[in-house]
């Protein structure tokens, strides 16, 4: 009985940590819809668990770039497009896609990291991994 009740505090602790503080780490923080990576600022948006990009923004896959440690590390900035269909790209990017051994860690265009269709990007939250971005 004593093993059975150990057993099962250490399968509920687990269960915890694994499944259910990610999810209880994103619910906790703010959803913002309709961002413009051009005129947003990301030092606003510190608060955020789910982004909702505007339409019209995008991966501007000729910035991407990786950089190789013991993984490979790779960005892409996401930016909007002006009325002629190319990127517009701010003095400062707030707003990157990030992936890990997605990409060969040279520039421009290799970034394969994810859905490059999707609207959507959820904020960095392993405590561990903050001081990288």
């Amino acid at each position: 009985m004593i093993l059975a009740a150990i057993c099962g505090t250490l399968a509920g602790e687990y269960n915890y940590q694994v499944n259910m503080l990610p999810y209880f780490d994103v619910a906790m923080l703010q959803t913002y819809l309709d961002v413009d990576p051009a005129s947003a600022r990301g030092e606003h948006l510190m608060d955020a668990g789910r982004i909702v990009f505007s339409e019209g923004s995008h991966l501007d896959l000729q910035h991407s770039m990786g950089f190789m440690d013991t993984e490979t590390w790779c960005v892409a900035p996401v930016t909007t497009r002006n009325l002629d269909g190319n990127s517009t790209m701010p003095a400062v990017v707030d707003f990157w896609a990030i992936g890990k051994n997605c990409c060969t860690g040279s520039t421009g265009g290799d970034f394969r990291c994810g859905s490059l269709l999707t609207q959507i990007c959820l904020q960095l939250l392993r405590s561990d991994m903050r001081d990288a971005v």
